[in-house]
């Protein structure tokens, strides 16, 4: 039995799938950043807030998604949370929250308390489609075996709990548990 989609009744709706970091700031235009001024791109890469903030209006700089995908993409975790409203606009909060979680260092501890004073109960409360919480998105960090310590214990300490299993009935703790076991073999 071969099934086909009826063309009358429009078009499909996207297939849902979960927050992806190796694709999140992969979308992003690679002549954007070659585009963008020197100067511009060190405020970005040193993550000082006055000197983007003067080098953007200096170079007439509206945010956009790729802007904000390229802050994400260089860290720069102190001017996303001074622009997290704007930040938010583009991206969904959950995504935000998952990205710190998955790729950023300890520095983004600011950025996922700014996102839960602004989304009180985000940190506790987020899943993505298969019910993996934030926390989940620290087990492979970097090709490491978690999170950064700190933003894990930031994390917990905000209600992302660590036994809360996604639709897999697997949870965080319990995937620490086993890499360990797996260690010892």
């Amino acid at each position: 039995m071969i099934l086909s989609h009826d063309p009358t009744l429009g078009s499909l709706p996207p297939f849902p799938c979960a927050f992806n970091s190796d694709t999140f700031c992969a979308r992003l235009s690679k002549s954007y950043e070659r585009k963008m001024p020197c100067d511009l791109m060190n405020a970005i890469t040193t993550d000082d807030i006055a000197l983007f903030e003067i080098q953007r209006t200096l170079q007439n700089r509206a945010f956009t998604i790729s802007l904000v995908k390229t802050l994400f993409k260089h860290c720069a975790c102190k001017i996303l949370t001074h622009h997290i409203a704007t930040a938010a606009t583009f991206i969904d909060p959950k995504d935000i929250l998952f990205f710190c979680s998955s790729t950023l260092p300890r520095s983004c501890i600011c950025l996922i308390e700014t996102l839960e004073s602004r989304h009180p109960g985000i940190v506790a409360s987020a899943r993505d489609i298969f019910g993996n919480n934030a926390l989940w998105y620290g087990l492979h960090r970097l090709g490491e075996n978690r999170c950064d310590p700190e933003v894990e214990k930031r994390l917990i300490e905000l209600g992302c709990d660590p036994e809360a299993t996604n639709l897999l009935d697997l949870s965080y703790a319990s995937m620490l548990k086993a890499k360990e076991y797996l260690k010892a073999i």
